[in-house]
């Protein structure tokens, strides 16, 4: 059968359950993104980039342990990247526990590679505090201007979020369904 070649090629180039995870997380559907990334995280030679989506999806999906021990076993797996760490670092920080937090971050941040990343997660976490100054601060030392003035509404605002909302925002840069039609102060209608 002249189909069997092609059904074989179009089989082992479907996409990778972390690819079909990514678009759930677009879609704002974490648990369904979680569903899809489960069969990836039963193989033996897991990457580190499907634990750390693994781990940042738990966070969101309300499971701290879980979420920690992903990001712990990607962080492993490569040590040498510093958005594992950072997001570890973050997962800490949703819980308040700003100390360990920010331990992890100056990690992160003792690499050259780490520097600039950690500094914005540093801004976030200092966001997350509701030190909306501190945040903006250090986001000044990290990011273009036109950078930081889009964020300064996040950072404003994202203590007054719930649990679920800030672990959007900070682990997948998702602004919470609720505040979608709410302009930001300034902005024209």
């Amino acid at each position: 059968c002249r189909r069997l070649p092609s059904a074989i090629r179009s089989f082992s180039s479907a996409p990778s359950d972390g690819y079909k995870s990514q678009i759930y997380v677009r879609a704002g559907q974490f648990k369904a993104a979680s569903l899809f990334l489960e069969p990836s995280l039963e193989k033996q030679n897991v990457s580190a980039e499907v634990l750390d989506l693994a781990g940042r999806l738990a966070q969101v999906n309300g499971e701290k342990d879980k979420a920690r021990k992903y990001l712990t076993l990607a962080i492993g797996k490569a040590p040498n990247q510093p958005a594992y760490l950072e997001h570890l670092a973050l997962s800490f920080a949703l819980s308040e526990e700003y100390t360990a937090a920010v331990a992890l971050l100056q990690r992160s941040m003792d690499k050259i590679s780490g520097l600039a990343s950690g500094k914005k997660s540093l801004a976030m976490i200092y966001a997350l505090s509701g030190q909306y100054n501190a945040a903006l601060q250090v986001a000044n030392s990290a990011m273009e201007q036109a950078d930081v003035a889009s964020l300064k509404f996040l950072y404003r605002n994202l203590p007054h979020y719930n649990p679920h909302e800030q672990a959007m925002a900070v682990m997948f840069n998702q602004v919470p369904k609720r505040l979608l039609g709410v302009a930001k102060p300034g902005a024209a209608k």
